[in-house]
């Protein structure tokens, strides 16, 4: 028995057919759990598409919410610095020849 190439299975009736990389299911069945953890049943696909997408909102939301409150807290960090480092320049805060209790009071 000879073990065929891959060009002869193309010519003949095709790497797809051949290897069953390719088969049909039937889909009338959407029963699956919603976003309340209890079992629904679907009419279609869009349905699970609908709730998908009002859940996933609520969530994008809640994201952007929390990455807004971080960049925040980061820029009131950073014009702190900045504060601080102009001072020191301009001469207003004084850090050299100053005891370290004087500073840190």
């Amino acid at each position: 028995m000879q073990v065929p190439t891959l060009r002869e299975i193309e010519k003949t009736e095709g790497i797809v057919k051949f290897f069953r990389l390719q088969n049909s299911l039937s889909a009338s069945n959407y029963v699956l759990f919603n976003s309340k953890g209890q079992i629904h049943k679907y009419k279609s696909e869009e349905d699970i598409v609908k709730e998908w997408f009002i859940l996933r909102e609520k969530l994008y939301e809640t994201r952007k919410a929390h990455q807004l409150a971080k960049l925040k807290k980061e820029q009131e960090t950073l014009q702190n610095k900045v504060r601080f480092v102009q001072g020191v320049i301009n001469e207003s805060i004084q850090i050299k020849k100053v005891k370290k209790s004087a500073i840190v009071a």
